[in-house]
């Protein structure tokens, strides 16, 4: 399985409306566990539980769970029905749901997760351990995301998980820094494809002063590659877990637009008559910044430069993937609901779906805005960017500062629908309480 897959598919059909959805921090549609723990002798026996927690308030989620061996190779653990791979989820709305392995194995099993869903779940990972039958501690960690580099305090038997998500080896640089900042002591483990590893501090840094007190960077060798990571105080003989500790921004775009483009699609499709779900092609080629709708094959095209132009705001990203939606929606319906310019129309559209998702519509002036910005320099935007000579003229650096005066306009068309209206007093009373009375939102 490839957790960073080119082309995602999305089967959700919805029939009723949903309101905005504001998601707890740290759920996402790909939950990193790097480190599951099963069984092992009677004098330190193991057990791990998995816990989902669907935040949405009317979509069901569904997906699955996958586990991985050291050497990548698939783990199979006892969750009371007998050994399995990968087992599917399913969750109501605002439902929970616990997996627990059985501790079956006479020696310890070791590996990592990853949970994949159609809506952002909250993933908690929770290890018990007993001792001839005794429960003795228990420690618990939120599921991570995938990063470049995990900073986090760190001792000697600080305890360090780490797996590689994809399909290619990975190398990952292991750094204690002094309480002053300076590097002691570092080194390289690599990780073959999904492979994964575990380890006290001082383990892997051999020579580390048995007194030390610091931090541990944790960070992979080579450009563009990403990696998961989770550490575990250990002071003491007393297990406890340290917050995550991914990088904030930037993150692996992967999964940020796999995360958006479900909420955004979960709203389209419970709204217009989308048929076939439209499927989200991720383009990673190096050129010229671009997405677009193609109606005819049912497919959103975002290339990776995009989502790294916008860079890290989920808002800029919902209302350019909205936006392509609507194109899909404008042939679903077969007419234009908020501009008789497409274009314009479009982004009436995803302006909406962006509301609906629970992000921030006023997202969409920055998202121009840096496509404006970028058209300055005639080579940076694809020439065929989204239609716009064809829609609204030959110059895309004035299209866009033209459709960036009329979005507050196109705001207010949204919200002055019926349909709209309620959810834009809400989203204004609870995220815009201080603008002017009458701004939209």
């Amino acid at each position: 399985m490839v957790f960073k897959p080119i082309v995602l598919v999305a089967g959700l059909a919805f029939a009723t409306a949903v309101s905005a959805q504001f998601d707890p921090q740290g759920s996402q549609v790909t939950s990193y566990f790097p480190q599951v723990a099963d069984g092992g002798s009677a004098s330190q026996h193991w057990i791990t539980s998995l816990t989902f927690v669907n935040p949405n308030a009317t979509l069901s989620v569904t997906g699955t769970v996958n586990f991985y061996a050291n050497n990548g190779s698939a783990l199979a653990l006892d969750f009371g029905a007998g050994p399995v791979t990968s087992f599917p989820i399913a969750i109501p709305p605002q439902g929970t749901v616990v997996f627990t392995t059985i501790g079956a194995p006479e020696s310890v099993a070791i590996g990592w997760a990853v949970a994949t869903s159609n809506l952002p779940v909250q993933g908690v990972v929770q290890y018990r351990y007993s001792v001839n039958g005794v429960p003795q501690q228990g420690v618990s960690a939120l599921a991570t995301e995938a990063s470049a580099l995990f900073r986090s305090p760190a001792s000697s038997t600080t305890g360090v998980a780490i797996a590689n998500p994809s399909l290619s080896a990975l190398g990952v640089k292991i750094a204690a820094l002094d309480p002053s900042g300076v590097t002691v002591t570092s080194n390289t483990v690599t990780l073959g494809p999904l492979g994964h590893g575990s380890f006290t501090l001082s383990q892997v840094l051999t020579g580390l002063p048995a007194n030390f007190r610091g931090t541990v960077i944790v960070s992979t060798t080579a450009p563009n590659t990403y990696a998961v990571a989770w550490t575990l105080s250990t002071d003491l003989g007393v297990l406890a877990s340290y917050p995550p500790s991914a990088l904030n921004w930037p993150i692996s775009q992967y999964e940020r637009i796999s995360k958006v483009w479900q909420k955004v699609l979960g709203v389209a499709a419970a709204n217009y008559p989308l048929g076939t779900a439209p499927r989200l092609v991720i383009d990673p080629s190096v050129g010229q910044i671009n997405s677009f709708a193609s109606t005819s094959l049912n497919e959103v095209h975002i290339f990776m430069n995009m989502a790294e132009l916008i860079s890290d705001s989920e808002s800029e990203l919902a209302f350019v993937l909205g936006h392509e939606l609507g194109h899909i929606i404008q042939t679903a319906s077969g007419g234009l609901q908020f501009s008789s310019n497409t274009e314009r129309d479009a982004d009436g559209y995803g302006l909406q779906l962006a509301l609906g998702a629970g992000y921030d519509p006023y997202g969409g002036g920055g998202a121009l805005a840096k496509l404006a910005m970028a058209s300055s320099t005639p080579t940076l935007i694809n020439p065929g960017f989204d239609n716009i000579q064809a829609n609204l003229g030959t110059d895309p650096h004035s299209s866009f500062l033209d459709r960036l005066g009329v979005i507050f306009q196109s705001l207010q068309s949204v919200c002055l629908l019926p349909q709209n209206q309620a959810l834009c007093g809400m989203y204004k009373a609870t995220v815009h309480s201080h603008f002017p009375l009458n701004a939209p939102l």
